[in-house]
């Protein structure tokens, strides 16, 4: 029986999980206060879950996201134009251009930087790039010396 004021929810594995490794991750790094709890962190992240999703319900009936495309998300306005929004990634991060409207500060690019699929196509992108050079430049196990 939960407190007052309290309610309990029940989480898959995988989302327990995930939510713990976040919050560990976020511990470590410290970006958030040690004396937040677990669960006052998933309240927290549900929250701000919510009011995202609150915020881009409030402009989905303007634009609308088709899908992903390569690097571009494909989203559509009221006007029913079909804008491809491309991700260029540079060394500093990525930006987003508008091949519609041939501008990077169009509305279309205003809503694609609030679809979380770009965050983690970003991220995913920036995770390969990481990997590649690696690969490439390969840690040489004869230049270490060993104590």
């Amino acid at each position: 029986m939960p407190k007052e004021g309290f309610a309990v929810i029940t989480l898959t594995d995988e989302a327990f999980k995930r939510a713990k490794s976040h919050y560990r991750m976020k511990s470590k790094k410290g970006l958030i206060s040690k004396n937040i709890s677990f669960s006052r962190f998933v309240t927290e992240l549900l929250e701000r879950a919510l009011e995202n999703d609150s915020q881009i319900s409030q402009i989905e009936p303007l634009f609308r996201k088709l899908g992903t495309l390569n690097d571009s998300i494909v989203v559509t306005d009221r006007s029913n134009q079909i804008a491809e929004v491309k991700i260029i990634f540079r060394k500093k991060g990525a930006e987003l251009f508008c091949v519609l409207d041939k501008r990077a500060d169009c509305a279309h690019v205003g809503f694609a930087y609030s679809t979380p699929e770009l965050y983690q196509f970003i991220h995913l992108k920036r995770k390969s790039q990481d990997l590649a050079k690696r690969k490439r430049h390969p840690i040489r196990l004869s230049a270490l010396s060993v104590i």
